[in-house]
């Protein structure tokens, strides 16, 4: 018992030992010298904006070199053709190897309620910033947003823990030939399935992080409209103050008209009722006041 209780505590200060070996050896030396430019004092998150109206690229190409780098985007859509734009978006996301995670769609598609729809979409990372960029099919892009996030320290990181488990994994299975009682042969294999299970979730964590780097998440939502409001100038001169005001004024009056119409037809029901109260009142007065 005493021989496997010093072997198991060799191993494990070699295992630890190792690590920091590997860790040292895994770190490229460009990463110790490199500086990040645009990213926070905290080496976490950079974030970059691009509204629709520019023409410029929505996120420039900036080299990194090994970096791991997750990309995330959120775009908002305006369309007076909604069923046509979601088939766009849709064919444009196979045509570049992506895939829709969800996909939601609210509203009845009239005046008074237009559709809107919300999906969040995987885009080979390769392609992320192309797919950003070329929105002039999909509609209007009122906003366009992109969150680089930097995972480096924790993949390198998850890196070593594999293969320090890898390692003491090894190393219990050889312990476990040598068990001479079945006290021994308990306690390795206690201690083995532990190894193993943590390995499970450090190399989850990996596949997971590997999975957000090839595939960047992009989150879409599309809104149907009617028109395109296009902003217009600030007016400069007094006469154009003028001009403008006129033209607001009309605007407003007619949807002040719109609106007083749909509240009379909605609540035309309670109003005949009440219409029809009254006159029941006014004549029940009338007979009273004659008798």
């Amino acid at each position: 018992m005493k021989k496997i209780i010093l072997l198991m505590a060799i191993f494990l200060l070699a295992g630890c030992s190792s690590a920091n070996e590997d860790y040292k050896v895994a770190l490229p030396e460009s990463m110790e010298i490199m500086e990040m430019g645009e990213m926070s004092a905290g080496g976490g998150y950079a974030k970059m904006a691009d509204s629709a109206p520019r023409a410029n690229s929505a996120m420039p190409d900036i080299a990194m070199p090994n970096r791991k780098m997750i990309k995330n985007g959120n775009m908002n859509i305006e369309t007076t053709a909604f069923d046509e734009s979601i088939d766009v978006i849709f064919t444009k996301i196979e045509e570049l190897g992506g895939f829709i995670e969800s996909y939601s769609v609210y509203g009845k598609g009239d005046t008074f309620n237009p559709r809107s729809a919300y999906m969040q979409v995987r885009i080979p990372e390769e392609e992320f910033n192309n797919f950003i960029d070329d929105t002039a099919d999909f509609g209007v892009a009122t906003s366009k947003s992109i969150d680089v996030q930097d995972i480096t320290d924790q993949y390198v990181d998850t890196e070593l823990r594999i293969k320090s488990l890898e390692t003491q994994r090894d190393r219990l299975l050889e312990l476990l030939k040598e068990a001479g009682t079945l006290t021994e042969l308990f306690e390795i294999e206690k201690e083995l399935n532990n190894v193993i299970y943590e390995l499970e979730l450090a190399q989850g964590s990996l596949n997971k992080y590997d999975s957000l780097l090839d595939f960047s998440t992009i989150d879409i939502t599309v809104r149907e409209v009617y028109e395109y409001v296009d902003a217009h100038p600030e007016p400069v001169t007094f006469m154009d103050r003028i001009i403008q005001a006129f033209k607001d004024s009309f605007k407003n009056l007619f949807a002040v008209i719109q609106s007083a119409i749909v509240a009379f037809v909605l609540y035309l029901p309670f109003i005949a009722i009440i219409a029809i109260i009254i006159i029941i009142l006014i004549k029940v007065f009338r007979v009273k006041k004659r008798k």
